[in-house]
């Protein structure tokens, strides 16, 4: 998700629990925790590829951030307790503990419900060999439906500190709304196995939500050398018996992997791992350029590399993300499938 969003659930979360001794402060000692898997982008890898997959990797990884969490945990308990030695008798470790905890794992938790994928079980399936990256892809990376009452939380501990009920509501409502776009997601991959021009076994399947909102969702559909993708109303599914569907149908070119020599084909590799499976090669005038399908629409994709340049050029450092400048205008032609 957003920074925003993991600052405000992080907030929330701190304040839930350690509002009573810190008041205010247990917001910023949350938003802290709550952002900071996210520091991983300030590592470079070596190239545009290998920053793309191994984001998310072992600051996202649930055994890193509960393997750590005691430390955290001592530190800020004994800072409290140094700096106000008053708190001594009103807060345990324990305590602070959990605060650390749940304010850090719930973060990569919360990524793992969008398209992208966070390697939640890292180093089980380390890039790039292992399972692929969780992804429940049932929100958008930024959804205001479940960001905004965190944001009413924060506000209503601005003005009263140490009141815990509207932060722990806030979860609760934020949380229910997870629940609804699973719920959501499963309509939809219902509705489109049911009416999917392909026998069953010959294809994967992948949905997420269209910006914003979980009442729309894309859809990608890979064969062997064909994609399909489109658009799918919740509401149509529900509401609608007579509902039809439409299918675009796009090659992937996939035979473009014969042109590539070893190292090539490792970023190939590497890609499709992430991507798991959900991509398109493309001979375009850069190169070969590699699409990741899950993130964007068609003509306007966000992840796109050039993993090979056929004709050799010097001076290009590959492989390289080509720069995409993802708009949203056609999002009221999209949204207009509701």
């Amino acid at each position: 998700m957003d920074s925003l969003t993991q600052a405000a659930l992080g907030a929330v979360i701190g304040h839930s629990i350690l509002a009573k001794p810190l008041g205010r402060a247990a917001l910023g000692v949350g938003a802290v925790l709550g952002t900071l898997p996210d520091l991983d982008v300030l590592i470079p890898y070596g190239n545009d590829v290998d920053n793309f997959i191994y984001h998310r990797g072992f600051s996202h990884s649930l055994f890193v951030l509960i393997a750590v969490s005691p430390f955290i945990a001592l530190m800020l308990y004994r800072g409290m307790t140094y700096l106000r030695p008053h708190l001594v008798n009103h807060v345990s470790f324990v305590r602070v503990l959990i605060a650390v905890a749940l304010a850090l794992t719930t973060h990569p938790l919360l990524d793992a419900f969008t398209a992208y994928g966070t390697q939640i079980f890292w180093p089980i399936g380390a890039p790039w060999h292992g399972p692929p990256p969780v992804s429940w892809s049932s929100i958008f990376i930024i959804d205001p439906f479940y960001t905004l009452p965190l944001i009413v939380a924060v506000v209503a501990a601005l003005y009263r500190p140490t009141q815990t009920r509207v932060a722990i509501a806030a979860l609760g409502v934020s949380s229910l709304y997870l629940i609804w776009s699973l719920a959501a997601k499963h309509i939809v991959d219902s509705k489109l196995n049911d009416q999917l021009p392909l026998p069953k076994g010959s294809y994967q399947l992948f949905s997420t939500p269209t910006p914003f909102n979980t009442l729309l969702y894309r859809f990608i559909v890979t064969t062997e050398d064909r994609y399909l993708t489109g658009h799918v109303s919740v509401r149509r599914a529900l509401l609608q018996a007579d509902y039809e569907i439409d299918f675009v149908s796009q090659p992937r070119n996939v035979d473009l992997v014969k042109q590539l020599d070893s190292s090539q084909m490792l970023t190939f590799e590497k890609l499709a791992w992430f991507s798991q499976g959900f991509y398109q090669l493309e001979d375009a005038k850069d190169g070969i350029v590699f699409t990741d399908l899950r993130m964007g629409e068609e003509e306007n994709y966000v992840f796109r590399f050039v993993i090979a340049d056929p004709d050799g050029t010097e001076g290009i450092q590959l492989p390289y993300q080509l720069k995409t400048d993802y708009s949203l205008d056609g999002l009221g032609e999209i949204y207009k499938k509701l």
